[in-house]
């Protein structure tokens, strides 16, 4: 990349804020890798990390696919819950000094691909709502710096609060590796409260402080922008590259995400609808004036969220239909049985063997 091509103008970007109607229009998530950092950190001074999930209603089976999705809200609820009963202020900065851009899953993976600074933030600009559902970053160039803008999507709190410090800081700690130390930022601007949460200043080397601002950001030289990449090590690079890795998709509208969610519940039994509107970060009231909107039920959307997750079990996995019929929420296997062949006229195991080419005698 020339210097023509890090000094090009960018297009004039509308900040999203937390009434952006395309994320009042549907629930966020976060990739369960997110967490693995908070988790890490939390296992080395022997924390009770399962129960801070169990009461931040984090189901641990959700986190066995690094890309699995995790309602944006619940995962906010264990990182503030986590942070509170520790007392750990900079949970945030912490939890960054453990990962790498290049070790987050498949948007990981794509970030290694860049050849230069100005690709990397590129690829992160736009590939930064596959991790996080509504979260955004932008560029915006100030003579011969340019800043980088973050927003994190959420309810405001402290959980929220520490996972934008968090995405800060990963950020910032990876230019940091690539430029092998050379490079730190002069300032970084903060969330009005954010502040609180970075624990020693030096930590963020010596850079000014700027508070109260709208967004999350720093600045960096243009000049940064075309220096090359160097390859990510043997261990930010291994383990990325497993095709088998399911990289569930990001839902797309209110719908949508609300049967992601549901989905990501079942486990526990039939999701009530206090507890989605809960993990969703609205009312109940809320939910259901919704649901209303588009004219479907909230004991629709749970069915079908269950036919679905059911059908994909059955087609790709050997599980028992015990087991199928527990990770779809029926506590009997036999009320789980009826219920797929009102859907399909047929049992679960006939419409296995049909999805394998296997017919019974």
């Amino acid at each position: 990349m020339n210097h023509s091509i890090a000094n090009r103008p960018v297009p004039a970007i509308t900040a999203p804020t937390a009434e952006s109607p395309d994320l009042r229009s549907r629930i966020p998530f976060t990739r369960a890798f997110s967490l693995y950092p908070f988790i890490s950190l939390l296992e080395e001074i022997g924390a009770p990390t399962e129960r801070l999930l169990s009461q931040s209603r984090v189901r641990t089976d959700a986190l066995e696919n690094p890309e699995g999705l995790v309602p944006l809200h619940f995962a906010h609820q264990f990182v503030e819950l986590a942070s509170r009963r520790e007392g750990i202020e900079n949970m945030g900065m912490l939890a960054a000094e453990k990962i790498t851009s290049f070790e987050m899953g498949h948007f990981g993976q794509k970030l290694q691909r860049a050849l230069t600074v100005y690709e990397y933030l590129q690829t992160g600009i736009r590939l930064i709502g596959s991790i996080t559902s509504g979260g955004r970053f932008w560029l915006e160039y100030e003579g011969n710096q340019v800043r980088f803008n973050q927003f994190s999507p959420g309810k405001k709190g402290a959980g929220h609060s520490q996972g934008d410090i968090f995405t800060l800081m990963v950020t910032i700690n990876t230019l940091r590796r690539i430029t092998d130390g050379q490079w730190s930022p002069d300032e970084i601007s903060l969330l009005h409260g954010n502040e609180e949460l970075v624990g020693d200043p030096g930590a963020l080397t010596n850079a000014r402080i700027i508070t109260g601002s709208p967004f999350t950001s720093f600045a960096l030289p243009v000049t940064l922008l075309q220096q090359p990449l160097r390859r990510p090590s043997p261990a930010e690079a291994s383990g990325l590259e497993d095709d088998a890795m399911k990289h569930e998709r990001m839902p797309g509208d209110f719908i949508d995400s609300l049967e992601s969610l549901i989905t990501t519940l079942l486990g526990g039994g039939y999701p009530d609808i206090h507890l989605a509107a809960e993990a969703a970060g609205i009312s109940k009231r809320t939910l259901q004036r919704r649901l209303s909107e588009f004219g479907i039920s909230y004991r629709a959307i749970v069915e079908r969220s269950r036919f679905r997750r059911a059908t994909e079990l059955l087609a790709n996995t050997a599980l028992p239909i015990a087991e199928i019929s527990t990770s779809v929420g029926y506590s009997d296997p036999s009320n789980f049985t009826r219920a797929f062949r009102r859907q399909t006229g047929i049992a679960p195991q006939q419409y296995r063997q049909r999805q394998h080419g296997e017919y019974a005698l």
